[in-house]
């Protein structure tokens, strides 16, 4: 698996917040990621929040084959999973970090 990173010089200045939520959020994201890449490609970008300068966005790409238009509206809900081998809890703790950091998962 391949990971690449960018952070934006916007996000270079010192950041303040719960690092071990971030890193837990980070950690589901990225495993999701590496659950469906296809080619085994992920990109992590670090960019400035537009609506809130205090805040961060953690975008996580990959070049899997994406998420059903059937599932696209639960994969945030606890439980929720496209395939057998996930408990459903990963994308649901990602959303409820976030939520108490002041921030969303989409």
């Amino acid at each position: 698996v391949t990971v690449q990173y960018r952070v934006h010089p916007a996000c270079m200045d010192d950041v303040v917040g719960n690092s071990n939520w971030t890193m837990l959020m980070l950690i589901n994201l990225l495993s999701n990621a590496c659950k469906h890449a296809i080619a085994s490609h992920i990109w992590l970008e670090v960019l400035p929040c537009r609506q809130s300068p205090h805040h961060l966005v953690y975008q996580v790409t990959d070049d899997g084959i994406g998420v059903s238009q059937e599932y696209v509206g639960q994969i945030f809900s606890s439980f929720a999973t496209t395939d057998r081998t996930g408990s459903g809890l990963g994308l649901y703790t990602v959303a409820q970090l976030a939520r108490r950091l002041g921030g969303a998962a989409s």
